[in-house]
């Protein structure tokens, strides 16, 4: 590593108790996340206590650095990157505590939710927010990113559950938020008054914003200012993204886990024919309200055999939709009356199946809960990118922006998947682009433009669930207009340096959604023998010449067949992180699970050989006892290989790297 970061890494462990992070390797495993994005930290550091928390915050005030939260790193618009001090929570800060009837549960940042929803199940209890990555989000992102999910028409978003919270401002003080008045003569009075100031001076701009959709965006007003005159300020930081204060550990609202829920899944001949009944079908008193387009069901019939019987091949669009009742026979007359609403009329469902036993229920359900992981198994040189999905209308609206969205993308010579939370009007919407081309990465910042531009003409908002990040905080100027100043004195009110998370939801320069991707385009040049099995890219190359450097050179020591070549398998792995789960009901990586860390992860595995062959990493770092301990964290068992959405052959990566280390270390006696 170079000088500054040894420097760095010998800093910090001298007052942090958990574990700093800089050497090159491991930096490179977080440069990445679930997005298209790619942004190399100076540093990682994994906190054991809210103490470490602080002096970290502390350290980077000193020397003038920024500081970037992450959780599972499965966020998809590269919310958790930068070039800072990165804080990975999810390794030691893990504890949850429920209170003596399960009404209240105490997480810290790195809880997994799925494993806060299993210690509640004992006292019939559940935590409401259900984002389908729930198996490998932390609380921390459910909070920092006011994450919903299907269920958001019962149980609302992650700011209608907060109580209180425990944060670490930019000062590096620890405060504890939940309701504060402006009169008191403490740090938390003093930011009560400086939002009530604010909503003073732009409330007439903030009014006007009340009809938009219930997910809006950016630092929220809304129901923050209390009829007594006390300010909530935990629940006006959820939602922030890292930007105001970095979460320790939080108190949230559970509900009660529902008697009995029936599903029915509804075919339609056209998109927008379901997106209207879904309208309809909302007075019958649903929980959850999904639509699938054409390619996802498509997807869903070619990767898992259950479907292909059960999901018509003319169909252009699904339904799912929920209802939950303390009655069996209740729901099923209530599903019954659902399915002959949406019989009538010109946008009519053509078939239907309902039901109200559990495995049926289920098998219903992973169409929604899998649908994301589900297009990591499209292959080919195009794929569908997150980086203009996260928008939202007003539900009413719904049918004619799916229309208008489709005429720009027809207009662009572009596809998309759409999946849609149509009980609430919330939109994720991924286009098929290959952004190796840099045709499509100057198409990739044209879309996003135009496809906001279809949102705002129908009164939505873009970036209302996913996190704003490197993809779409470059609209909200745009999206606020004169009320973007009131963001921008908030910023200053909590983090006047700019030390958070910075160019993530407000600032004074906000990067294109075509910048800092993942280098797709550049590969150095690969030989095995004396054969040449791939050309250094033409960027490669140039950067070479101009640095005045040979051009690197990796001579792998494994067969890698035309198809298949190693290139092509690292960039398979998109990061989403699903090998980082610890559902019981999938088999991934037992060495994860054990630790914890990101390096046992397997898609740490691929980022490492992917940063060697991009350019990022030198050749020579396969040699380091570092990538060796990287590799070792893998015993072949082909857990993730089996699991992985997209099938990445991540045992034959680990091969590769070990077979690296070998020929220029040799093995031990």
């Amino acid at each position: 590593m170079d000088s500054e970061r040894q420097r760095i890494q010998d800093d910090l462990r001298g007052v942090v108790r958990g574990e700093v992070l800089c050497d090159d390797i491991s930096c490179q495993l977080y440069a990445t996340d679930a997005s298209i994005y790619q942004m190399t930290p100076l540093g990682v550091v994994r906190p054991r206590s809210a103490a470490d928390v602080v002096a970290t915050v502390q350290y980077a005030t000193e020397h003038d650095l920024s500081i970037h939260p992450r959780g599972s790193g499965s966020g998809v618009s590269g919310e958790s990157l930068g070039n800072g001090l990165l804080l990975d929570f999810s390794c030691f800060m893990r504890r949850v505590t429920i209170d003596q009837d399960g009404a209240q549960v105490t997480v810290q940042s790195g809880a997994i939710l799925a494993e806060v929803n299993s210690a509640l199940a004992a006292y019939g209890r559940t935590y409401g927010p259900d984002p389908a990555t729930r198996s490998i989000t932390t609380m921390g992102s459910v909070l920092s990113t006011n994450a919903s999910g299907s269920h958001y028409l019962r149980s609302g978003s992650a700011r209608d559950t907060i109580e209180s919270m425990r944060v670490v401002m930019a000062d590096g003080n620890l405060l504890t938020l939940a309701k504060h008045h402006p009169d008191e003569s403490t740090p938390q009075g003093r930011l009560a008054r400086g939002i009530v100031e604010i909503e003073n001076q732009f409330h007439s701009l903030i009014a006007a914003r009340r009809d938009s959709p219930n997910s809006r965006s950016g630092y929220r007003f809304d129901e923050v200012i209390l009829s007594d005159g006390r300010v909530d300020l935990a629940k006006f930081m959820v939602g922030t993204q890292g930007t105001l204060g970095i979460i320790v550990d939080a108190v949230v609202r559970t509900e009660q886990v529902p008697t009995h829920r029936g599903v029915a899944l509804l075919f339609f001949r056209r998109l927008d024919s379901a997106a209207r009944c879904a309208r309809r079908a909302l007075m019958h008193g649903l929980v959850a309200c999904d639509l699938m387009d054409r390619r996802l069901l498509q997807i869903a019939r070619e990767t898992d055999s259950r479907f292909a019987d059960l999901l018509p091949r003319e169909a252009e669009a699904m339904l799912l939709v929920e209802i939950q009742g303390e009655s069996l026979g209740d729901l099923y007359d209530r599903l019954a009356i659902i399915r002959q609403e949406c019989a009538k009329g010109a946008d009519a469902a053509f078939a239907a199946v309902d039901t109200v036993r559990p495995a049926e229920r289920d098998l219903y359900w992973a169409l929604s809960r899998r649908v994301i992981p589900r297009l990591y198994r499209v292959k080919g040189s195009d794929a569908p990118q997150p980086f203009t999905e996260d928008i939202a209308v007003s539900p009413d609206r719904l049918p004619a922006a799916l229309i208008d969205i489709q005429d720009t993308l027809q207009r662009n010579h572009t596809t998309a998947t759409v999946f849609a939370h149509a009980g609430h009007g919330q939109l994720h919407i991924r286009p098929f682009l290959n952004l190796a081309k840099p045709h499509d990465r100057e198409k990739l910042c044209d879309l996003s433009n135009q496809i906001a531009e279809v949102v705002w003409k129908h009164g939505g908002e873009v970036s209302v669930e996913h996190a704003a990040g490197l993809s779409r905080s470059h609209l909200l100027p745009r999206q606020y207009g004169q009320l973007w100043q009131a963001m921008g004195q908030i910023k200053r009110l909590f983090d006047s340096v700019h030390r958070l998370n910075p160019g993530k939801l407000f600032g004074a320069v906000l990067q294109k959604p075509n910048e800092n991707l993942r280098p797709l385009d550049k590969t150095i040049e690969v030989s095995r023998g004396n054969r040449t099995l791939i050309a250094a890219e033409e960027t490669v190359c140039d950067d070479s010449g101009i640095a005045s450097k040979p051009l690197a050179q990796l001579e792998v020591l494994q067969i890698w067949p035309p198809g298949a070549s190693v290139a092509q398998v690292t960039r398979e792995c998109n990061g989403c992180g699903r090998c980082r789960t610890h559902s019981s009901a999938e088999r991934q990586c037992p060495m994860f699970r054990a630790s914890h860390r990101e390096e046992a992860s397997p898609r740490a595995k691929a980022n490492l050989l992917r940063g060697v062959l991009s350019g990022q990493l030198k050749v020579d770092n396969l040699a380091e006892d570092r990538a060796k301990e990287v590799a070792d964290l893998c015993f072949n068992c082909h857990q993730c290989r089996v699991e992985c959405p997209a099938s990445v052959n991540i045992p034959k990566i680990v091969g590769e790297l070990k077979a690296q280390y070998v020929a220029t270390n040799g093995l031990p006696l």
